[in-house]
């Protein structure tokens, strides 16, 4: 059995359903008549729920804080992943979503970053050390710190590490990585280009180290890069059909595949198809999803 460790940004999803059947008299906005709500684990929380009931010993490491503590500690309730949270923060970041019939109408931010995150860096090593395949699961909220950062790359050479990251202005964490996942968007900052090219691509792989790079694509699939030695290589997946209802939290359950698969042993090719299949049947559930 191998040991899987989530470093990241903690965030808790929050949704507030109801009907929409007017316009206010007061202003040209929808009035929502609410009729449930509830809280989902995200960022790098939802990494380690899709890895909940993994045949691995998962770990999750971030910062948090005592406000929405109760919603968090129900959310972990029967999870069999092990948290380590440092409560040093006056909250958890919460992302609040406003939906009627599977449509957004407003996003509502409690927090933007965690101000002090003041991780425990001694125990973050030995968590590290103990670790067979590390995700970095980076939505630039202020948990993966330059100190954290420096500490990662210490064991990049040594260790399995998948970085799942927005960070495209201190490059420094993709680091000799095993494999990172940019979406289109990222990846075109990561490297300075309107555009998306191997020429570009193999450059980047080799300037920071990086095995593999998953461009990920949403409806459009995904891509491999890769160069061994003998070239730039590209292999293509096609994007499995589902009907798209929410692309909240796919990125995290690629991830969480890719991770749960070669810490068993399985190839890279195979855990990117499931990757990529597990990511399509999430995207058909509203939400923050798992599989």
């Amino acid at each position: 059995m191998s040991n899987i460790l989530i470093i990241g940004d903690i965030i808790l999803d929050h949704y507030v359903l109801g009907d929409v059947n007017r316009v206010s008299p007061e202003a040209p906005v929808p009035i929502l008549e609410f009729t449930e709500e509830f809280y989902k684990l995200g960022g790098a929380a939802n990494v380690a729920n899709n890895l909940n009931k993994s045949s691995n010993n998962v770990t999750l490491k971030g910062v948090g804080g005592f406000g929405f503590f109760k919603q968090w500690s129900a959310l972990l309730n029967g999870k069999t992943f092990y948290s380590k949270i440092d409560l040093n923060n006056p909250a958890f970041l919460t992302k609040t979503r406003f939906a009627s019939n599977h449509h957004y109408l407003l996003r509502l931010d409690r927090g933007s970053k965690y101000e002090q995150s003041f991780m425990n860096l001694t125990a973050l090593e030995e968590d590290i050390e103990s670790a067979d395949t590390i995700i970095i699961s980076d939505y630039c909220k202020g948990t993966i710190t330059p100190e954290v950062v420096k500490i990662l790359n210490r064991y990049k050479k040594y260790k399995k590490f998948i970085v799942d990251s927005k960070n495209h202005i201190d490059k420094s964490i993709y680091l000799d990585s095993f494999l990172i996942t940019p979406n289109t968007e990222e990846l075109k900052k990561l490297l300075k280009s309107d555009i998306v090219t191997t020429v570009l691509v193999d450059e980047f792989l080799a300037t920071y180290n990086i095995k593999h790079l998953l461009h990920t694509m949403g409806k459009n699939g995904m891509e491999l890069y890769f160069n061994y030695g003998t070239g730039i290589q590209v292999v293509d997946y096609a994007v499995t059909e589902q009907q798209v209802i929410d692309v909240t939290g796919a990125g995290d359950t690629v991830v969480a595949t890719i991770a749960d698969h070669i810490s068993n042993g399985v190839n890279l090719d195979f855990a990117i198809k499931m990757a990529n299949m597990n990511a399509a049947i999430a995207c058909s559930k509203f939400g923050t999803s798992t599989i």
